[in-house]
This record gives structure tokens, C-alpha cells and sequence, in this order.
């Protein structure tokens, strides 16, 4: 042993060091304990800038385990170490760091606060990489809300600065984000471009995980095209990758994908059985928005076997309450319509009902395209039961949808639905009362 290394700084900033190359070899538990030795060293040390450095490397050693409540405990630490000494460029990692957690918690309003804070830290120090990682962690959070227009600006502007930087594998990330926004504004040739052009660049960049997850995204763009067998390819390969580097997001979002098209081919209780298997990594991580999307898909997989409209809603209900717990609107409004479509062969007035909540949730979540989507659903099936001579049922479903939305106490807009339906019938639309059901 070198004369004086043993408790020195020098001492610390090695563990620390090994500690982070353990934990990329996916030795997570070995790096972690060396990590911790690092922390107590500096502290020991009297050396706090050191001891926020090392919990910075702990929380991202937590948030991958999914022990959110230590990585949380973690960076705060980091942060107030930070603030204390003035030193920004770190604080802007932190509060990125901070908003992650909170979004994978369901927490959206504090995850945007937290970015905010992060891309106003670094346009301070004129930081254009810090600046493009808060842009994009805000687009994923607009995205999440069904606010595409505003999550592709986040996303093009922080594409813009990485390729300021040459940073191939931000580029990657953010094309892959605009697939995401293509693939659900139903864009599907641009969201496979997209996607291709991530993957590219990732393996470009050497980054192991986003490869996986650039593969899944890919596979599930292909899926979306009918292109079954390159997509499980894909997918198959997403797995491994995820359990060689023991990556449970990885993991779980191939599973997943993987699932749909099992149901896709009608393989539904293998479809299940994947679905179930990512639903357990989802929870070892708390990422509560990947449980919503997994226990939605549950829905989807009963719709393709051909259940009816009640067996549906029930299966649906466990995503419902998820997501209206952590105000997830995108997934609101998604499992509305699912159920919308269910019920249009079964029970045609609950499925305006369906189709009026995913119009008002969208609406309420600021998400205008998904709102007018909605309206436009209703009025062209207004306009197909007065083409069929039923212009009675067309009044009384427009009676029906306006007074929803009154209810749902959303009057400072209803009079604009009124306007939008009002032509569609022989007579001008009043209410009358009607009730009103969940999901």
C-alpha cells in the first residue's frame, strides 16, 4: 500500500471510481458497497463536495434497483451540498436526476417543476447540455400528458443543442422521443424512421441499455406496420440484452411489447404471462406510469380475444384508478376510448359516455388535439345515425354528451361542443338530464 493513501482523499476518489466501473459491468451490489466506503471516506474527510459527488452515484445506483426512497434521499443530500457552495453545473444533474424520480412515481406536476428548475440552472451557466437534457425530460413529461405539440418542441430544441455538442448519443434519445410523438399521432412510416435512425446513432454511440431500448421502440414501430417477424426479433433481442446487463427497464419494455404482438397473433395467455412478468419488474422499480401502460395493456389483450364490453371495463379498471391517482391523462383518455370502441357493437349510448370522458379528461389536461379528436368521434357517429334515418337517437345522444360534459362541470367550453354539434340534428340541442358512469 502506497505511504498515506489508506483514508486519504485519494482513497476516495478510487472507490468511488471502481465503484461506478462495477456498477456499468452490471456488478450493481459490489459497486454500491464501494460507493458507500467512497461516501463515508469524504465525509470522514470533511469533504462535502465529495460526499455530494458519491450520492449522485448512489441515487443512480437506487433508481436502477428501484429503491426510489434512497435514491430520492440521495440526491437530495447532493443538492443541498450543492446549493450551499454555489456550484450550479452539478445542480442541474441533480434537479434532472430529481424530476426522473418524481415522473416514475406518477408525480408530473413536480417532475415539470423539478426540469424547469433544471433548464433555468443551466441557461444560467449557459449550460447547452444540461439545457438539452431538461428539454427533453420536459418533453417526456408533455408527452405523457398528451400534449404532443409541445413535447415535440421540447424534443426538436433539445436535438438542436445535441447536435450543437456532437453528442451522438443524446441525438439517439431524442429521435427515438419523436418516434414515440409519431407513433401517436398514428404517423407510423415517420415514427419506423425515426425510430431506425436512433438505433443507428446508438449503436454509433456504444450505449448497451438505449441500444435495448432504441430495439424496442424499433420493434414495436414494425409491429404497428404488420411487420411481425422483425419485430419479434427485435424484441427477443431487447430481452437478452436487458437480462445480460440486468436492466429491468430494458427488460420490462421489451416484455411488454413483446406481449402485444403474442395477442396479435393470438397467443393470449402467453401474451399474459409477459405481461404479468413486466408488471412484477415495473413494480420492483416503482415506476408507477409503466404500470398504468401494463395494466392497459391487460385491456388490449382481452379486446383482441373477443371479450365483451363489461369483462373489459373491469379488466380495465385496476389502470383507470392508477392513473386518475397519479393524474396520468394520457392514459385516461386511452383507456376511455378502448372502452368506447368496445361498446360502440354492445351499448351505443355507454360508449358516447366513454368517448365524452376521454374528450373532457383531454380537455382538462390542456390536451386540445386528443379533446377535438374526441368531438370529432362523437359527430361523425351522429352523423351516421341521421344518414340511417335515426335523427331522434342523434338528438337524444347530443342531449346526452352536452349534459355529460355540464356535469363534469366544465362549462367555460361546453357552449364550443354545443356549436360543434348543434348542426348535426333537425333541432336545436337543450338538455336533459342523464347519468353519468365511470369507467
Amino acid at each position: 500500500m502506497l505511504p498515506g493513501w489508506a483514508g486519504s482523499s485519494e482513497e476516495a476518489m478510487m472507490r468511488n471510481n471502481l465503484g461506478l466501473a462495477l456498477v456499468s459491468l452490471g456488478d450493481d451490489t459490489p459497486g454500491a458497497a464501494e460507493l458507500e466506503r467512497a461516501r463515508a471516506l469524504y465525509d470522514r474527510l470533511s469533504q462535502p463536495q465529495g460526499v455530494a459527488r458519491t450520492q449522485i452515484n448512489l441515487g443512480q445506483v437506487y433508481r436502477r434497483r428501484g429503491d426510489l426512497a434512497r435514491a430520492s434521499a440521495s440526491y437530495v443530500e447532493a443538492l443541498q451540498i450543492f446549493r450551499r457552495f454555489g456550484d450550479q453545473r452539478p445542480i442541474v444533474d441533480v434537479l434532472n436526476s430529481l424530476g426522473l424520480l418524481a415522473r416514475q412515481q406518477g408525480r408530473l406536476d413536480q417532475a415539470s417543476d423539478y426540469y424547469t428548475q433544471s433548464l433555468g440552472a443551466a441557461q444560467q451557466v449557459q449550460d447547452l447540455g444540461g439545457q438539452a437534457q431538461a428539454l427533453g425530460n420536459l418533453g417526456a413529461v408533455y408527452q405523457i400528458q398528451g400534449k404532443l405539440d409541445q413535447a415535440r418542441s421540447c424534443y426538436y430544441e433539445a436535438l438542436a443543442h445535441y447536435e450543437a455538442l456532437g453528442d451522438v448519443r443524446g441525438q439517439a434519445l431524442m429521435w427515438g422521443n419523436l418516434g414515440q410523438v409519431d407513433g401517436l399521432e398514428h404517423r407510423l412510416e415517420d415514427a419506423l424512421a425515426a425510430h431506425q435512425r436512433s438505433l443507428t446513432l446508438q449503436q454509433v454511440a456504444g450505449a448497451t441499455a438505449d441500444i435495448g431500448i432504441s430495439q424496442v421502440n424499433l420493434a414495436s414501430a414494425l409491429r404497428d406496420l404488420d411487420r411481425r417477424s422483425e419485430a419479434e426479433s427485435l424484441y427477443l433481442a431487447a430481452v437478452e440484452t436487458g437480462r445480460q446487463l440486468g436492466d429491468l427497464r430494458v427488460q420490462d419494455r421489451a416484455l411488454g411489447g413483446l406481449a402485444i404482438l403474442r395477442s396479435m397473433q393470438g397467443r393470449f395467455d402467453e401474451a399474459r404471462a409477459l405481461l404479468t412478468e413486466a408488471l412484477d419488474l415495473q413494480r420492483r422499480r416503482g415506476d408507477i406510469l409503466a404500470q398504468v401502460e401494463t395494466l392497459y395493456k391487460f385491456g388490449v389483450i382481452a379486446r383482441d380475444e373477443g371479450q365483451g364490453v363489461a369483462q373489459l371495463a373491469e379488466i380495465l379498471r385496476p389502470a383507470w384508478d392508477l392513473a386518475q391517482e397519479h393524474d396520468a391523462g394520457r392514459w385516461l383518455v386511452t383507456i376511455a376510448w378502448l372502452l368506447g370502441d368496445a361498446a360502440m357493437d354492445e351499448r351505443l349510448l355507454q360508449a358516447y359516455n366513454y368517448y365524452a370522458t376521454a374528450a373532457a379528461v383531454a380537455r382538462q389536461h390542456g390536451d386540445e388535439r386528443r379533446y377535438r379528436m374526441g368531438l370529432d368521434t362523437i359527430g361523425r357517429n351522429v352523423r351516421e345515425l341521421i344518414e340511417h334515418g335515426q335523427a331522434e337517437d342523434a338528438a337524444f345522444v347530443c342531449r346526452y354528451v352536452i349534459e355529460f360534459w355540464e356535469q363534469m362541470e366544465l362549462a367555460e367550453w361546453v357552449k364550443d361542443g354545443i356549436a360543434e354539434i348543434n348542426g348535426l340534428i333537425p333541432q336545436p340541442v337543450a338538455g336533459a338530464r342523464a347519468g353519468k358512469s365511470g369507467t
